[in-house]
């Protein structure tokens, strides 16, 4: 599991622009998701992953259709905001939950946005040749690393 470390890292972001990421994750991880958020965030990162406040309040992830509806509009929307998207992917519990961080990465993938997954591939599209891997014990500065490796370039375009 990566370490919250922080470094340099942030002085290279802030000043380039504010880049934001999508964290995607089983429902059950959003609490160390929110540790991951907190951390990016001190290395200048910002996140778009509103799913994981609602988490936040105990709601269970499935609840009424309006619910579920809102739910995906807002993660739809957070996914289209952010300008990568993060996929942590651990080894224990590979192939559970019910997959809307597969979604996710296909409709990041489909925006032609950056993928960069932490930990095991578990999915076809984690081969897409688009998708950064790195591993589960990956240090944060890594993975702040990683997203500025992929946003970069696009930031010239």
């Amino acid at each position: 599991m990566p370490q919250l470390g922080t470094s340099g890292i942030a002085d290279q972001a802030r000043k380039t622009v504010v880049i934001k990421v999508y964290l995607a994750a089983r429902w059950e991880q959003a609490a160390f998701m929110r540790q991951w958020r907190e951390a990016l965030d001190a290395l200048g990162i910002g996140c778009a992953s509103n799913w994981l406040d609602v988490a936040a309040t105990g709601l269970r992830a499935i609840e009424d259709d309006a619910t579920m509806e809102a739910n995906a509009r807002l993660d739809f929307r957070d996914v289209h905001e952010a300008d990568a998207l993060i996929l942590y992917s651990p080894k224990a519990g590979l192939g559970s939950g019910r997959g809307g961080r597969h979604v996710e990465l296909g409709i990041a993938l489909g925006m032609d946005k950056p993928v960069i997954l932490v930990g095991e591939r578990e999915n076809v599209f984690h081969w897409h040749p688009t998708v950064t891997v790195l591993p589960e014990d990956a240090t944060m500065r890594d993975v702040a690393a990683a997203v500025l490796a992929v946003i970069e370039p696009r930031l010239r375009r």
